[in-house]
């Protein structure tokens, strides 16, 4: 009987140890995803950062681009698309932290 209580005690042990580790692999794993969806999108500091106010001609029956859909950023000459950028970091990080608006 006392050998039937120790290998219990030592199955439970184990147990408990699998049980943490599997809880310590799932906590890095969301830390990490959180990262992932954090960064989501370029983290460099654009040269420019332009907001398109030209007048913009449109077919009939459709509306025209507002907002975002009319920003981007130049990085070392080449344009690059406001969804491809992590914006909130480059407006806490970036010394252009707002569009220039171009007409």
């Amino acid at each position: 009987m006392k050998q039937l209580l120790k290998r219990l005690r030592s199955n439970k042990t184990v147990m408990l140890l699998v049980v943490v580790g599997i809880l310590l692999i799932l906590a890095g794993t969301g830390w990490m995803w959180q990262q992932h969806m954090a960064s989501d999108g370029r983290r460099e500091c654009p040269d420019r950062w332009y907001a398109n106010r030209m007048p913009q001609a449109t077919p009939e029956g459709e509306q025209p681009e507002t907002g975002t859909q009319r920003q981007y950023f130049v990085i070392d000459g080449e344009r690059v698309e406001y969804q491809d950028m992590d914006v909130e970091w480059v407006k806490n990080n970036c010394s252009v932290d707002q569009p220039t608006p171009v007409y």
